[in-house]
């Protein structure tokens, strides 16, 4: 099922993919209590997408659609334990690029826990 995210979730969902973008250890651990490992997880993931001098953003809230693309910059729905999942099109200096960061949200919180970036 469909869900629209939280001003909150989005608001952290933004906080986290500029974390990933500055390549920020620190806030990822400490914000959103990401384990070293899985630090260099994403960061490994990034570099197979991004250039090290690229900016990576989420989608404007109020984007929603991307020219030439049926996905929306920001899907969200909630499985059947009621966990938010968001799929976001990750932007490389503005422009929508084929890098998808994975997300959930627990109890419409805006506790955010990584899940993978795929495409």
């Amino acid at each position: 099922m469909d869900v629209v995210i939280s001003g909150d979730q989005y608001g952290a969902l933004e906080k986290f993919v500029a974390a990933i973008s500055a390549r920020n250890r620190k806030a990822l651990s400490e914000r959103f209590l990401v384990p070293e490992d899985v630090i260099e997880e994403i960061f490994e993931a990034i570099g197979d997408y991004f250039d090290d001098e690229v900016t990576i953003t989420a989608p404007h809230r109020r984007m929603t659609s991307i020219p030439g693309n049926s996905r929306p910059p920001v899907d969200a729905y909630r499985t059947n334990a009621g966990t938010v999942i968001v799929e976001c099109v990750l932007l490389a200096d503005g422009v929508p690029d084929e890098a998808i960061l994975h997300v959930e949200f627990v109890d419409d919180s805006d506790h955010l826990h990584y899940r993978y970036i795929g495409s």
